[in-house]
């Protein structure tokens, strides 16, 4: 089966490339997955509920499942808007947060919000640096 390969974006750390229905993200020199955060994801959210987690081919090459866009942050559906929240506050239960949450939220199948890129997460983090999601989450989204 042959795939076309399309670059979608590059930013900083990588060019992200969609293959079919996944998108593979190349890591530049210099950066790579953050694997403890991805490997927590998997434990917590194991059906890809609230987050993207990757499936990890090697330091430098992460897979995972192509989502939609989300086109206006401060017009989610009331449904969306909560399960949003609820994946924010499953971070906070587990003490990890995400550090660059604004531009990181797309949309899967259903059309509900899931939270990708967490290669700035940290576990255990610090109480301010749940605080500093949360604020993100309430500056940025909002219900229509």
């Amino acid at each position: 089966m042959k795939y076309q390969l399309r670059k979608l974006d590059e930013g900083t750390e990588g060019i992200i490339i969609q293959i079919g229905n996944y998108v593979m993200k190349l890591y530049k020199k210099g950066y790579y997955p953050n694997i403890k955060v991805n490997e927590k994801l998997k434990e917590i959210d194991f059906n890809h509920k609230y987050f993207m987690w990757y499936n990890i081919i090697n330091k430098s090459i992460v897979l995972m499942n192509k989502l939609k866009k989300l086109k206006n942050p401060k017009k989610l559906t009331k449904e969306q808007y909560r399960h949003l929240q609820s994946g924010i506050n499953l971070l906070s239960k587990y003490n990890i947060s995400h550090g660059d949450l604004p531009d990181n939220i797309m949309l899967d199948e259903n059309n509900l919000p899931i939270i990708i890129d967490f290669d700035k997460g940290k576990i255990n983090a610090s109480k301010k640096d749940l605080e500093i999601d949360r604020i993100a989450f309430l500056s940025h989204f909002s219900r229509i």
